[in-house]
């Protein structure tokens, strides 16, 4: 009965997406960029004696999480090959330029046979399944095939149906990993609660991508040249339920900092909103030139692509999504040595590093105007506490780093 309903759910996921993609630019992508898969695998993924090693991730932040593995292993064995897939849209139509691959494509949608087809092109020599994405059909017939299956910078939680007593069909399949490297003691206590003891708490691959992202920032000399040598607040990511609460603090700091803003979504309304609300003078990155920028309060960024080296110009970053439950990346602003403040919200719980980032002193979750007011002042105030704050949330970062190595040690066992 339950695999059934597994059945029948997937299913029915895989038909709303097809009807809905009439009108959703999301869901068409993730439809038409399924279309022609197999062939296009067939023809496209480079044929050669040399190990495969097949990386999954459901969507951006997973890729993050394994692009420091990939890069490392390539590295470390550049004749082993590797074959990356996305579940979604939002991770395909970004990284599918990814240049340290060999392959990049959509998962195909799991059907028993959609499964089979994919394993007989591609022949895998081992299997890499990236943070918490776990498809029944996809473990169940590596494991036939006696491919080793691996999970990394995995996360566990008590709440999830593999520790139910009702989960037991879906738990199986867990049983045929290799191997886990967890991010955390939790994940590990869980897993061996179920008999599962092929374990290493080897932490979030995370920390190690920032880090290297840290090092390597890149100059904007248009940023640089707004900051002048004065304290500047980056606020990276953000959402309008973000700058709703901001705006008052933002404004109440007057001449006492610039901000630089980096939008979740450039739309030129949004940019519009930000512009007539923030009552000191601002320039769009795209309008702005070295000659001028420092003349101005606010730099509004109207691209993608930059915020990880922004972040290198502030002593102060605000990370945005709290306020809406998507809470994105605090560890590259912590990476710079900076305090990091978010919105809070219960739905940030899940995010393991900024319970870690609240115990070390380097994050401040903010939970309304007036919350906002009160310690963007104190940072901007108190010189000694905002550097302690900083210190302290790069010195976090610095501490959790390693899993990738651990990671690819393994790897390359398995793999000479």
């Amino acid at each position: 009965m339950i695999y059934f309903l597994y059945k029948a759910g997937a299913w029915l996921y895989f038909a709303l997406i097809r009807i809905v993609a009439v009108v959703n630019p999301k869901a068409a992508l993730f439809y038409k960029g399924r279309k022609n898969l197999f062939q296009n695998l067939a023809d496209n993924l480079p044929a050669s004696s040399e190990p495969l090693v097949w990386f999954h991730a459901a969507s951006l932040g997973e890729f993050e999480q394994g692009r420091p593995v990939i890069e490392e292993l390539k590295r470390r064995l550049p004749n082993v090959r590797i074959l990356l897939t996305f579940f979604s849209p939002s991770g395909f139509e970004v990284r599918k330029g990814y240049a340290m691959v060999d392959y990049i494509c959509y998962l195909p949608i799991e059907s028993a046979e959609n499964v089979k087809r994919f394993y007989d092109l591609t022949n895998p020599t081992l299997a890499v399944f990236v943070k918490y994405e776990f498809w029944k059909e996809y473990i169940d017939q590596a494991h036939s095939r006696n491919i080793p299956l691996l999970s990394i910078s995995s996360i566990f939680w008590e709440a999830q149906i593999y520790f139910k007593s009702y989960g037991k069909f879906l738990r199986e399949s867990l049983y045929h990993f290799d191997h886990f490297f967890v991010q955390n003691e939790t994940s590990k206590q869980l897993l061996e609660s179920i008999n599962i003891d092929k374990i290493t708490v080897a932490g979030d691959t995370r920390f190690d991508r920032v880090t290297a992202i840290r090092q390597q920032a890149r100059d904007i000399e248009i940023a640089r040249a707004f900051k002048d040598d004065e304290l500047v607040i980056v606020l990276g990511s953000v959402w309008e339920s973000d700058m709703k609460v901001l705006f008052p603090a933002l404004n109440s700091l007057g001449k006492k900092v610039k901000i630089i803003i980096a939008p979740h979504q450039i739309e030129s309304d949004f940019l519009s909103r930000i512009e007539m609300k923030f009552n000191h003078p601002s320039v769009r990155f795209s309008k702005a030139t070295a000659e001028t920028a420092a003349n101005f309060r606010l730099l509004l960024i109207d691209n993608i692509g930059m915020l990880s080296s922004l972040y290198g110009y502030g002593e102060i970053a605000f990370v945005g999504g709290g306020f809406r439950g998507g809470l994105h990346n605090t560890l590259e602003p912590a990476a710079f040595s900076i305090p990091v403040l978010w919105g809070d919200s219960e739905s940030n719980a899940r995010f393991a590093e900024i319970a870690g980032l609240i115990d070390s002193g380097g994050g401040l979750p903010i939970s309304n105007s007036a919350d906002a007011t009160n310690v963007l002042t104190d940072l901007v105030e108190n010189t000694e506490s905002r550097t302690q704050k900083g210190k302290a949330a790069g010195d976090f970062v610095q501490s959790k780093t390693g899993a990738t190595s651990t990671i690819v040690d393994y790897l390359t066992k398995q793999l000479k």
